[in-house]
């Protein structure tokens, strides 16, 4: 039980650690707004999309993913919102991952850019999967 509880405040302790660098990280990303797409300052993640729900407002997509616990917001404002709406949403029909460029704004975890995995991700992704392994080993409990 007591083990249960020590990594319970290790998981709980590295969350935290997590979303406090990811908003200390802003100051690296750029925003999409209007007519014009900047590149984002290395957030790059590759994901595979569980669910899309659109908000009420009609303007912004709640997005999960299956690699993180973390809930992600898409704007479909900007022009070329139609197409990565159209990846995220192919990622969710077919489970497979894009990559998605991360940002962080006043406690909110932002979807910057969505584009296609590429070929060697892709083949290292089936591969993994095919072999029933992770990417990243899961250490074994004591």
């Amino acid at each position: 039980m007591q083990q249960q509880i020590k990594f319970l405040f290790i998981g709980i302790a590295g969350l935290l650690l997590l979303t406090f660098s990811c908003s200390q990280n802003v100051k690296n990303d750029s925003t999409v707004k209007g007519n014009s797409t900047m590149t984002t300052g290395g957030n790059e993640r590759l994901l595979t999309v569980i669910t899309l729900n659109e908000f009420n407002d009609g303007t912004t997509i709640e997005v999960t993913f299956l690699e993180s616990p973390a809930v992600f917001e898409f704007s479909l404002v900007n022009t070329q919102s139609s197409q990565m709406y159209q990846l995220l949403s192919d990622s969710k029909a077919k489970q497979l991952p894009v990559n998605v460029f991360i940002g962080s704004e006043q406690n909110r975890n932002i979807i910057r850019k969505v584009l296609p995995a590429k070929d060697e991700q892709m083949e290292n992704y089936l591969r993994e999967k095919s072999s029933g392994r992770s990417a990243t080993p899961v250490p074994k409990p004591d």
